[in-house]
């Protein structure tokens, strides 16, 4: 996934990000949480997420550095090159490990990331897009959290649906490709907030102001047009996959929320 892909639809100023006044017609569900007992409780949800995406980056960059550091003792260095293989086997998806059974994968690759403007890149928007919502009053803990997982799986499995495609249109073979990085929780999330707040406005780069609509309407068309193309290092299906399952959580569960 290219590092701008999400690193520079964010606005850095929070009053663009504010939520317009809120203006209920009726509830699709009741919460024992009262609405600001709900939005503190899905900001620690958005944080928890984010922390988990850098104790996991952290992860990473110690078994890197151990294998740079043990390169002099053969025994030191085969038992790092194990926990970075290992690191890679159940923290990346891929079609082969899926069908070996660690399914887990499945959601421990939406937290890996191995790059660190991948991983600035997704969580800066991850805060952005999902804070639109997490404040939302009528939004329980249990709905930002069901947004976010259901995101991330259904990115995940059109990944895999993707990934098992390609390795039928080149005639089999196993798949070469490890997929990580929390993109598709981003889209996601920023699709059901295109939703609720349409207008709401971000800084493209810094610089070009879009309604988040639009934003979102464009990396739909980006993927789109971008998902089969050859040579690519993006996750484009799991783009896709989690706008999709976004977009569908508004209409089953948010549009109620009028705003």
């Amino acid at each position: 996934m290219p590092v701008n892909f999400f690193a520079s639809p964010v606005s850095l100023g929070l009053r663009s990000l504010e939520p317009a006044p809120y203006r209920f017609q009726r509830r699709l569900y009741s919460t024992p949480h009262s609405p600001k007992d709900s939005g503190a409780t899905n900001m620690r949800i958005l944080y928890g997420l984010i922390g988990l995406n850098g104790a996991i980056f952290a992860y990473y960059q110690f078994c890197r550095l151990r294998l740079k550091q043990t390169t002099g003792n053969p025994t030191q260095f085969q038992a790092a090159a194990d926990s970075l293989r290992s690191f890679f086997v159940n923290f990346t998806l891929n079609l082969d490990i899926i069908k070996s059974g660690k399914f887990w994968t499945l959601l421990t690759s939406t937290v890996t990331h191995i790059g660190t403007m991948h991983l600035l890149g997704n969580v800066l928007s991850f805060y952005f897009f999902g804070r639109l919502i997490a404040v939302t009053p009528g939004v329980a803990p249990s709905v930002f959290t069901s947004l976010c997982f259901g995101s991330a799986i259904c990115g995940g499995l059109f990944s895999l649906f993707h990934k098992a495609s390609k390795v039928v249109a080149r005639g089999g073979g196993p798949d070469t490709s490890y997929s990580h990085g929390f993109s598709g929780v981003v889209c996601g999330v920023g699709s059901a907030a295109a939703f609720m707040y349409p207008n709401t406005k971000f800084l493209i780069y810094g610089l070009i102001p879009a309604p988040l609509w639009l934003l979102m309407a464009g990396f739909f068309v980006y993927d789109g047009f971008y998902l089969n193309k050859e040579n690519q290092k993006v996750g484009h299906a799991a783009h896709l996959g989690g706008t999709f399952f976004g977009a569908a959580f508004y209409f089953l569960r948010l549009r109620g929320l009028k705003v």
